[in-house]
């Protein structure tokens, strides 16, 4: 108000300003930080806001804090590279993607903490208006161990490949719905497979001529629960082929959610051994219907067989024949 002298008079000039839209921004920005306040404070991931002028921080929760060991005295007024936590070239990547899109969503960068610890982070950022500033909103999920199991998981499994590759047995993995889920290239080799890189077919499409009479049935009572070895029969235009092929059921909740095959090349063995019993089969023949006497002594002349011909000609049953020692027979 002002005091003012006219013709008439003294007089009082009264100006009055209407600050009603003043006053609810600035009850509306409490609010909204208060509301904010309150998401910090509950959420159970790391978050932060930045000033976008600046990117200096300007608050921090405690599961920031938790995360990176920096609390909100420390950082306030700092930038992500001030306190060390990125290079500047991975905060100029996000600033870019996020100026760009308007918001990062599942963006994987690695952290160093304040004490020089490093940490993998899915980070997401947005921007927010808060009175006439521009800021951001950004979480952080800590990966770390996540990743460390994958790189834990690889390796297991670079291991396990380099030990089946230099295996002399073939090795594959089948699943519940009879695909091939693992192969080595001893498996391919030994069934002379154009490729070992069968992964994801049918085990009824690469063995057709098997699968029905061997394959099939065998695998039906893998998956039933059974750890057995079995003889594979192979027929190839080179005679037959003879695999033994161990199953061996893995066992997940109670069901049977894979079958591992180990499976080794016999054919050469089996030959001999099927030889073997030919050969000694012929000779039971001969020895069987000889029309001459035979008999079979140990080196201490205690014989050990004879054929029902000698057994006639000297009156002997072959039980009774067998255990007699020569002398019993030939008087010297």
């Amino acid at each position: 108000s002002q005091d003012i002298e006219d013709k008439n008079g003294m007089a009082r000039l009264i100006h009055s300003i209407d600050v009603t839209e003043r006053i609810r921004t600035s009850d509306a920005l409490r609010t909204s930080e208060a509301r904010l306040s309150r998401v910090f404070g509950s959420c159970p991931v790391s978050m932060a806001v930045n000033r976008w002028s600046d990117r200096t921080f300007i608050e921090v929760n405690n599961e920031f804090t938790e995360l990176t060991g920096w609390d909100l005295e420390s950082i306030k007024g700092k930038t992500a590279v001030d306190s060390g936590l990125i290079p500047e070239q991975a905060e100029n990547e996000l600033c870019r993607s996020l100026s760009e899109h308007n918001t990062i969503i599942d963006c994987e960068v690695e952290i160093t903490t304040r004490n020089g610890k490093r940490r993998n982070v899915i980070v997401g950022a947005v921007f927010v208006e808060i009175g006439d500033e521009q800021r951001v909103i950004s979480s952080m999920v800590d990966v770390t161990e996540l990743r460390r199991a994958e790189e834990r998981h690889k390796a297991s499994e670079d291991r396990l490949k380099l030990v089946t590759e230099k295996a002399q047995v073939g090795l594959v993995m089948i699943n519940s719905s009879r695909r091939f889920v693992f192969v080595n290239s001893a498996y391919a080799e030994i069934f002379e497979l154009p490729t070992a890189n069968i992964t994801g077919r049918k085990v009824s499409e690469i063995h057709s001529a098997l699968y029905d009479k061997q394959i099939g049935p065998s695998l039906d009572r893998a998956f039933a629960g059974q750890s057995f070895t079995y003889e594979l029969q192979c027929p190839t235009l080179r005679g037959t082929r003879y695999y033994d092929v161990r199953y061996e059921p893995t066992e997940q909740n109670g069901e049977i959610v894979s079958v591992v095959a180990v499976v080794t090349d016999v054919t050469e063995r089996t030959r001999a051994e099927l030889a073997r019993e030919a050969s000694e089969e012929r000779y039971r023949t001969l020895f069987e219907y000889s029309p001459d006497g035979i008999a079979i002594a140990d080196q201490d002349s205690f014989y050990t067989d004879a054929n029902e011909t000698l057994c006639r000609m000297l009156g002997y049953t072959r039980e009774e024949f067998i255990g007699l020692h020569a002398t019993n027979i030939f008087v010297p």
